[in-house]
């Protein structure tokens, strides 16, 4: 469970990231970016969307075979996560 609730967090990190992304994105910023913003973009477009597939997926399953209590799986980072989700697929090709 402790491995669950890392990913969630570093989850959440990612999608932090990915609205940054967006805002350069949206902003048109992605020209002059610094080392910094690129470490932003990589892992805001890059990492953020398939690791949150994981995370939801991993979460499915552990509630189905009963192993996690969702009280216990952080469930504002989690619904947080699925929302950036959705606009992960719908702004980023």
């Amino acid at each position: 469970m402790r491995a669950f609730r890392f990913l969630i967090k570093v989850c959440f990190i990612c999608n932090l990231c990915s609205l940054g992304s967006l805002w350069f994105l949206v902003t048109e910023q992605s020209g002059d970016l610094n080392t910094f913003d690129r470490h932003i973009v990589v892992m805001g477009m890059v990492i953020a969307a398939p690791l949150n597939i994981l995370a939801i997926l991993w979460l499915l399953v552990l509630l189905l075979r009963k192993k996690l209590v969702w009280k216990d799986a952080h469930p504002i980072l989690f619904v947080f996560n699925c929302i950036v989700l959705l606009f992960q697929l719908g702004f980023f090709p």
